[in-house]
């Protein structure tokens, strides 16, 4: 029987059962190893670490496994995606979903991996899991001997239409390791500033509950971890990253949009000069190629004068960036909520200027706000300000109210004064309809009353 697998997924594209066919999908995979056949062998721990960096993601996996019945060699499979299973064949996409440099260690020594191409589906290898081709080796097992496994690899990222990309790590399915995982650190690290603001942690509501799992999400040190014990998994690690900042850059400097006007070009120029400005640390010169943008928003024509808005409304947030590096406290609290109004962003980056003041009132009533938005389906951004909240002292919880199921009872008594208010808006109803009718009759006779002393007149 299939159990207790780890099968390591870098699937860089959108769900297609979730999202428009017209969505352009690009794609890379990877998997973690498994035995081919049913064996006494456990996984005791296993340590996964993701460096996502560009358009390429740099995996290294580690495993300790222990015979728990007598002599036994195992084959071990890694599936190679150089052909895909006939369920998943996407030469129509154009992808690359090659694994390159995959490497295989046992014990600290490198070992031959073979390729085995058009393996039947038996054994293991079989239903929605059958892959055709395989890297494959052997390792011998003394009864009750601990080895230790590494595979090393690299894929190029795959993304979606919007520029989000999706890394996936299923857990439920895959591998006939014997008993459930002991332990288990899964970490994603990025090669960009994180705002959780721009991440989804899909399915997470198919284990928020499950105590022997802990997610933490570290913006500060652009990482997300997971960690496990004792764990019969039923459910996939699914992490869907957006980086919506570049995505804006792209729309409003792109040189395509090049239109032939000279006005829309110069600020086209002027904005991407002032992020480059930026992210060079050239501040004053980021600041003065903002202050020619601005010159634009008046602009007698509407179409000028749009973009230059647009432009220096997403360049407010680099502005004030720069304010709070600068010490400007203020001004950066101004810049950040007017860039972010319209969508309502920047609230990562403003909960950390509002830290960095010791402003501990503004701080937790943003984490409060935070947290409570869309509870009951969070993104990155709520479960990192519970996560703020839970991590609080004692002191301060105790100070500001902050209980330890704090969402999920303010949740409920969210639900509850809906109810509430529905009930009575229900209750209304019928007196609200009437009073509507005798207020448009009274309407009706003060306009002909008026209408009548003028044609009197």
């Amino acid at each position: 029987m299939m159990k207790k697998g780890i099968v390591l997924y870098l699937i860089f594209f959108l769900m297609t059962s979730s999202v428009s066919a017209d969505d352009a999908v690009l794609g890379g995979k990877g998997n973690t190893v498994y035995p081919i056949y049913d064996t006494q062998v456990e996984m005791l721990s296993e340590q996964v670490d993701i460096e996502v960096k560009g358009d390429k993601s740099f995996i290294r996996c580690e495993f300790l496994f222990r015979n728990t019945g007598e002599k036994e060699r195992v084959m071990a499979g890694f599936p190679a995606y150089g052909t895909l299973p006939p369920s998943e064949e996407r030469e129509a996409f154009g992808d690359d979903i090659k694994i390159y440099d995959f490497k295989t260690y046992v014990d600290g020594k490198e070992v031959k991996v073979g390729l085995k191409k058009g393996l039947k589906e038996e054994g293991n290898n079989k239903e929605r899991m059958y892959y055709a081709n395989w890297y494959v080796w052997e390792m011998a097992f003394e009864k009750a001997q601990v080895r230790r496994v590494v595979n090393t690899y690299w894929v190029k990222n795959g993304y979606d239409s919007i520029g989000g990309k999706m890394i996936e790590y299923v857990l439920e399915t895959g591998s006939t390791w014997k008993n459930p995982i002991g332990y288990g650190k899964i970490t994603m690290h990025f090669d960009r500033e994180v705002d959780p603001q721009d991440f989804v942690i899909r399915d997470y509501d198919l284990y928020q509950d499950n105590p022997n799992i802990l997610l933490r999400i570290m913006p500060g040190d652009r990482k997300f971890v997971w960690e496990f014990f004792a764990l019969e998994p039923n459910f996939n690690i699914r992490l869907y990253d957006e980086d919506s900042l570049a995505r804006r850059r792209y729309l409003l400097f792109d040189p395509w949009m090049d239109d032939g006007n000279k006005d829309m070009d110069a600020i086209r120029k002027y904005g991407s000069m002032a992020y480059e400005a930026y992210r060079k640390g050239n501040y004053d010169q980021a600041l003065d190629a903002m202050g020619r943008v601005n010159r634009y928003k008046e602009h007698r024509d509407k179409q000028v004068s749009d973009y230059a808005l647009e432009t220096a409304n997403f360049l407010d947030y680099y502005r004030g960036l720069i304010l709070m590096e600068r010490g400007d406290y203020k001004g950066a609290i101004y810049y950040f909520k007017t860039s972010g109004l319209l969508e309502n962003r920047n609230l990562y980056p403003l909960s950390q200027l509002y830290k960095k003041m010791g402003d501990t009132d503004q701080y937790i009533h943003l984490l409060n706000k935070i947290a409570k938005k869309n509870i009951s389906r969070p993104g990155a951004l709520e479960l990192w300000a519970a996560q703020e909240l839970k991590d609080l002292p004692a002191g301060i919880k105790a100070k500001y109210g902050i209980g330890e199921n704090i969402f999920i009872k303010r949740a409920s008594e969210q639900e509850n004064k809906d109810a509430v208010v529905e009930g009575k808006l229900k209750g209304q109803e019928n007196s609200s309809y009437k009073g509507f009718i005798v207020f448009n009759i009274g309407v009706l006779i003060l306009i002909f009353v008026i209408y009548w002393n003028i044609k009197k007149r």
